[in-house]
């Protein structure tokens, strides 16, 4: 009945508007794989640093969150990542080298300058001319790009059939265009002409663009109670899973208390068993003890006997022992000192020759040297003989045999 008073153009409107679910699906996707890229490439500048931050290896949560993140997109997109930069082999190896190696003790390390720049070429390469194809990879350099997003193609805004979208956008362009100065008609510069139509054709055309953006803004309301219906139900069904697991947790922990309670009742009867048996283990423990301790204590005065009477024996052969390595120690000890009196002897007597020795040759020395000071002595006064006598005979060859003689010194 309820049914019969909705008009069928709401009913095709909301089920025109209703959200596909393979559409809902391959947005989630997309938003997951854009987080995931992203936060690879957050860890990556961790690893690479910058000038005020300087880089570091990356900790055990990062590296299971990276790893996680690799799994993940390859799982969702197994026939794409592939083929992008993302899983590059030297991409992966320098990952590797942030991450470390647990297994071989291996500590991750920061990226190198020259690790970082072979990265970024390697992830976003420069841009060829006339090389894009839809769907290819490395068109931005910007995180979180989705690598299978579509190249998109807009008409001009002055098509006729498209007149429409600038006259419903003209408030907010003149909005822009006013924020610090009167406005001026400046879309006038590069607006074509609008085509020769009548006013009557121009109203209508105004007319059903109006009824167009009205069944859009009617189409948006709906998708939006739609949305806000999908999401009250989601937090009453949010609310309802966490009231039944609060009731389920509440019970548990009944049960959990209820089997407290018996273990430890269990736990007190068994324990007052064992203080039983062990009560009456311990009375014939000790009634046990009392007679081993009984044959023990005469065992051990037995033993004390034999021991004092061992003892005595020893301590008189121990004696007898003491005494000839006492003698045999004198005995030592005299034959040591002889002999040490017979070293330091022998070691005077020797160092006496040795001086003697010394002694001789010194006085040896100093006799030769003064022989070998008497004999240059000797020549030195014979040269100087000979030398006054060569000059005599040169004066008389000179002044004549009538010349004076000079005495000499």
């Amino acid at each position: 009945m309820r049914l019969a008073l909705i008009p069928l153009g709401a009913v095709l409107l909301l089920s025109a508007c209703a959200p596909d679910p393979f559409l809902e699906d391959g947005r989630r996707r997309n938003e997951e794989i854009s987080e995931r890229v992203i936060r690879l490439a957050e860890l990556r500048a961790i690893c690479a640093g910058n000038p005020q931050v300087p880089g570091r290896g990356l900790t055990p949560d990062e590296v299971l969150e990276q790893t996680s993140s690799l799994l993940r997109l390859k799982s969702l997109a197994p026939d794409i990542w592939p083929q992008v930069p993302l899983f590059h082999p030297r991409v992966e190896a320098i990952r590797q080298v942030c991450a470390g190696d647990p297994s071989r003790n291996i500590p991750g390390r920061a990226m190198t300058a020259a690790e970082w720049q072979e990265i970024l070429a390697i992830l976003y390469p420069p841009k060829q001319e006339n090389t894009y194809a839809p769907g290819s990879f490395g068109t931005q350099p910007t995180y979180g790009r989705v690598i299978w997003e579509e190249e998109v193609w807009s008409e001009p805004a002055w098509r006729s059939d498209r007149y429409w979208e600038y006259e419903r956008d003209r408030y907010s362009r003149d909005r822009y265009y006013d924020r610090d100065h009167p406005r001026r008609d400046r879309d006038d510069r590069w607006l074509p002409p609008p085509p020769p139509v009548g006013r009557s054709d121009w109203e209508r055309e105004q007319e059903r663009q109006r009824d167009r953006a009205d069944a859009q803004r009617r189409a948006e309301e709906a998708r939006r109670q739609i949305e806000r219906a999908a999401r009250d139900r989601d937090d009453r069904a949010r609310h309802d899973a966490e009231e039944a697991r609060r009731r389920m947790e509440e019970e548990s922990r009944r049960n959990t208390q209820q089997q407290v309670r018996e273990q430890e009742d269990r736990a007190r009867r068994s324990a007052e068993e064992a203080r039983r048996r062990m009560e009456e283990e311990s009375r014939r423990n000790t009634q046990q003890q009392v007679r081993e301790q009984e044959e023990r204590a005469r065992r051990s005065a037995e033993e004390a006997r034999h021991r004092m009477e061992e003892e005595s024996r020893r301590n008189a052969q121990q004696q007898e022992a003491r005494e000839r390595e006492e003698r045999a120690r004198r005995d030592a000890e005299e034959v040591r000192r002889r002999m040490e009196e017979d070293s330091r002897r022998n070691a005077q007597q020797q160092e006496a020759r040795e001086r003697e020795e010394r002694a001789r040759r010194d006085a040896d020395e100093a006799r030769q040297r003064a022989e070998e000071d008497r004999r240059r002595a000797a020549q030195q006064e014979a040269q100087e003989q000979a030398r006054r006598q060569a000059e005599e005979a040169r004066r008389s060859l000179v002044d004549g045999p009538n010349a004076p003689r000079v005495r000499p010194d």
